[in-house]
């Protein structure tokens, strides 16, 4: 990759994300079933409208500095962006996230796809250990995602079937945890001096005690703040490592 396109790589994807994750709250205004997050938006739906809109405008404007055009990278925003879509937007009277069993790997599949895929595939860079570093991350999301099917235990629909219904609350946490030790140990076998450097640890450490300490309980902003936070931890650890 080139040097030069690191940072608008990393500004298109904080903003892609804030565009999305924002536009979805607003079209899950629509569902028919409440939460105090849900209740939060509706307050703010018009700053939230704005942000999304100006953050869709400065994603696209930073897109179009890296984007080479190659058929397999537009395919694969264009495959993200659907399931982004329609995680949301009803077909049928059901989204893709309330497909059974579903919800929270199309999180983990997305954002391995713009994180990782994306990057590697529009600047042509191919190398034979990014099927591992790709996997590794979909463990890491997977496991740092696990919480917030905990915060939606009482408002998820049965049939959902997220790992915490099916599996019960402290199991769903033991499995996120293992979901990040998977990560650990992939990324070390990949990069040995990763797994000396303290904030690599200390970033998958705190991340690791807060979803122990999740539960139906905690305020919405222990999950959006403090567990989506510090995921921001792990990539201070990779600009510190690289």
């Amino acid at each position: 990759m080139r040097i030069e396109n690191d940072l608008f790589y990393g500004i298109f994807t904080l903003f892609a994300i804030l565009s999305v994750y924002n536009g979805q709250r607003i079209l899950k205004l629509q569902d028919r079933k409440n939460s105090p997050w849900l209740d939060w938006v509706k307050l703010h739906k018009n700053s939230i409208i704005a942000i999304t809109f100006i953050s869709f405008l400065l994603s696209f404007y930073f897109l179009i500095q890296i984007i080479h055009f190659h058929q397999n990278s537009l395919l694969l925003l264009l495959f993200s962006g659907l399931i982004s879509l329609f995680y949301v937007i009803k077909i049928r009277g059901k989204n893709l996230r309330e497909l059974p069993y579903l919800k929270i790997h199309l999180i983990s599949i997305v954002w391995v796809l713009m994180i990782i895929l994306f990057p590697v595939i529009n600047e042509q860079i191919y190398h034979n250990s990014i099927f591992i570093i790709a996997l590794a991350h979909y463990f890491y999301i997977l496991g740092v995602t696990i919480p917030f099917d905990i915060r939606d235990y009482h408002f998820d629909y049965e049939y959902q079937k997220t790992i915490p219904q099916v599996m019960g609350i402290k199991n769903a946490k033991y499995i996120a945890v293992l979901c990040l030790c998977i990560f650990y140990l992939l990324m070390t076998a990949l990069f040995p001096l990763i797994a000396f450097s303290w904030l690599f640890i200390f970033a998958i450490l705190i991340q690791i005690l807060l979803i122990l300490y999740s539960n139906t309980t905690q305020k919405d902003f222990y999950f959006a703040g403090f567990i989506d936070g510090s995921i921001a931890l792990l990539g201070l650890s990779y600009l510190v490592y690289y």
